[in-house]
């Protein structure tokens, strides 16, 4: 992490490029070289009395080393810890394959709701920008005062959205498919 700003909820931090030890164990190679490395970042977390989350999502590998991405960590607790919660999800373990399986059934859910967005869209003239994959599908505004406006009309009318500059994020990942349907012809005529 770079900086961290509380009051406007914003974080800088570097982008590690590197494979994730999750991508690493998804495709089968095993992550058993990186352990030392796991395990020294988690003697030096509990001594601070703290544990960070070991997902392996989490942590890139860049040059031979580990590197954590994320941002969390919470006071110490044993069951949280490496050894005892970790280390279930850096091979491919019963509980690392229900997440898979978990996962790909968000990942279905999101795929219907944003097709169907992005097709009602299309239909009905709704500018967005280029979408591939995620929660958000952001509307494409000319600035951001008409931003501005808009994302408060589409307040007024219990459409909620999130104001980012030039665009207006739709959060398909909180709507079920039958609110998504008509979603994107109700913003048009707002």
């Amino acid at each position: 992490m770079i900086t961290a700003d509380r009051e406007s909820e914003r974080i800088v931090k570097e982008y590690i490029a590197g494979e994730t030890v999750f991508d690493r164990v998804k495709s089968g190679r095993s992550a058993e070289a990186f352990f030392g490395q796991i395990r020294e970042m988690a003697e030096h977390a509990e001594a601070a009395g703290l544990n960070i989350d070991y997902f392996p999502t989490n942590f890139v590998i860049r040059d031979g080393l580990l590197w954590y991405i994320d941002y969390d960590c919470n006071e110490y607790m044993d069951q949280w810890s490496f050894e005892n919660w970790g280390i279930r999800y850096w091979s491919r373990t019963q509980e690392f394959e229900a997440y898979l399986k978990e996962q790909q059934s968000y990942v279905k859910v999101l795929q219907a709701r944003s097709h169907l967005f992005m097709q009602e869209a299309k239909e009905c003239g709704l500018d967005i920008y280029p979408y591939k994959e995620g929660f958000f599908i952001t509307l494409r505004v000319k600035d951001n005062e008409e931003g501005k406006k808009l994302h408060e009309a589409l307040m007024r009318n219990h459409i909620y959205t999130v104001l980012v500059n030039k665009g207006i994020r739709v959060g398909i990942c909180a709507l079920p498919l039958e609110k998504v349907r008509g979603l994107a012809g109700k913003i048009r005529t707002v």
